[in-house]
């Protein structure tokens, strides 16, 4: 429901209802969905209230709950969230350090999660322009870039193809009214024969 009223701009529904999830889930024992709604939490309090401490808190939590699930997704983004807490911080140094540990970890598993890929490679490119490691900043930048025009590519080639099954439902479906319009003439032409 948390991410349901995150597309509608509610944002107090939101933070209410990623709440009611971390306690159900604390109650019920569910790791999983309890790492889900800690780093929802996390971006809220990061994005929308600008309280980074606790922001940093319910990442951390986040980030200990994934490392104990192993689950390489949650890993992901409760390093790529800690990490965007820290650039909003302006602690560049650990946003740098903590965005390439997880880039390196697995960067072909996290090349495909678009989003992921897209909040790392700009979370390392803007704290390496910060550092001061220009030349990274570049690499990452290129790849940033081979993300976006990769996904505007998927979305294109998609769109193509939903237009094409579109075209082609259209045009059966004409073929169908025509033929069915034909066989009535024929049984009008044959009762008129008759």
């Amino acid at each position: 429901m948390g991410n349901i009223y995150i597309h509608r701009g509610d944002y107090d529904k939101v933070r209410e209802y990623n709440l009611k999830t971390l306690e159900l889930s604390r109650i019920s024992g569910d790791k999983s969905a309890e790492t889900v709604s800690l780093l929802s939490l996390a971006y809220y309090y990061c994005a929308q209230e600008k309280e980074y401490a606790t922001a940093e808190k319910y990442a951390t939590e986040g980030l200990q709950l994934a490392e104990e699930l192993e689950i390489p997704r949650f890993l992901v983004s409760a390093k790529y969230t800690l990490s965007t807490i820290y650039l909003y911080q302006k602690r560049y140094s650990e946003c740098e350090k903590l965005s390439m540990e997880t880039w390196g970890s697995d960067s072909t598993a996290i090349e495909s999660m678009n989003p992921e890929a897209r909040v790392l490679l700009y979370n390392i490119t803007l704290s390496s322009m910060y550092i001061g490691k220009i030349e990274q900043a570049k690499k990452f930048l290129n790849k940033f870039q081979e993300v976006i025009v990769g996904q505007t590519d998927d979305n294109y080639q998609n769109s193509l193809a939903d237009m094409q099954v579109k075209y082609e439902t259209e045009k059966k479906e004409l073929q169908i009214t025509s033929l069915e319009k034909e066989k009535t003439l024929y049984v009008w032409l044959g009762i008129a024969c008759v």
